[in-house]
């Protein structure tokens, strides 16, 4: 019985070969499954974390960051995710005029469709502008000083500052200036000294000789924002 069943299976096989052969120029094809093939970008890889900056009001805060990947989109934040910065939506993140409330932790999101991956923190600090006034003592009612040759003098200056800005003073540098133009300091006949926590508020003339000491006195002072801290250990990975 069992050799019979593999006749007629046989034969029902050979007759269907037999049709496909016999069918001149016909063709047959035979289609599998269909299976579905979706192919994603690698996940976003940063190559360069933002650096924090230090800033005063009125400045520009520049940044940026840079990542590997196809199809990227990338979201600025300030502080936390929830928090997006408005325009934020590239590489780089500008804010012009910046004001003290611009102060804060900011970090891009970079994102496509292999997945996220976060920059780290950039710290921004915006100063407020303090008005510096000088004032040049001794002062005289006619507006000059007069000295005899080979004698000497003492300016000093007086420096106030309005508003509270915490690199002040050490932010700030002062110099000293003759018809416009810095002084030079020449051990001997010219120096420069502190009196308190401005450095080099004071201009020290000795042995002055005229025409070549004779002139308008004037200091300047200008004040530069410090370089932010370095990152700490660890910092600057991207989770």
């Amino acid at each position: 019985m069992k050799k019979t069943t593999t006749m007629v299976m046989m034969r029902i096989i050979c007759a269907v070969l037999m049709v496909l052969a016999n069918s001149a120029g016909a063709s047959v094809t035979i289609s599998s499954n269909a299976i579905q093939m979706n192919v994603q970008d690698m996940p976003p890889a940063i190559t360069s974390q933002p650096a924090s900056v230090n800033v005063f009001e009125a400045e520009a805060v520049n940044l940026s960051v840079a990542a590997t990947g196809g199809g990227l989109s990338w979201q600025w934040c300030k502080s936390s995710t929830d928090n997006p910065v408005s325009g934020g939506t590239s590489s780089a993140l500008t804010i012009s005029n910046a004001l003290a409330v611009n102060s804060g932790n900011y970090f891009c999101i970079v994102t496509n469709s292999g997945g996220s991956v976060t920059s780290s923190v950039a710290i921004v600090n915006v100063y407020t502008q303090s008005v510096i006034t000088i004032t040049v003592v001794p002062p005289d009612t006619s507006g000059a000083l007069i000295v005899a040759t080979g004698s000497g003098a003492v300016y000093t200056a007086v420096i106030t500052a309005a508003g509270t800005n915490p690199m002040l003073p050490s932010a700030v540098t002062l110099q000293w200036k003759k018809g416009g133009v810095d002084v030079a300091t020449d051990v001997g006949h010219i120096d420069l000294g502190t009196t308190g926590a401005w450095a080099g508020d004071k201009l020290i003339l000795t042995g002055l000789q005229n025409p070549g000491d004779t002139g308008l006195y004037t200091c300047t002072a200008t004040c530069t924002a410090p370089a932010p801290a370095p990152p700490s250990e660890g910092e600057g990975e991207g989770e």
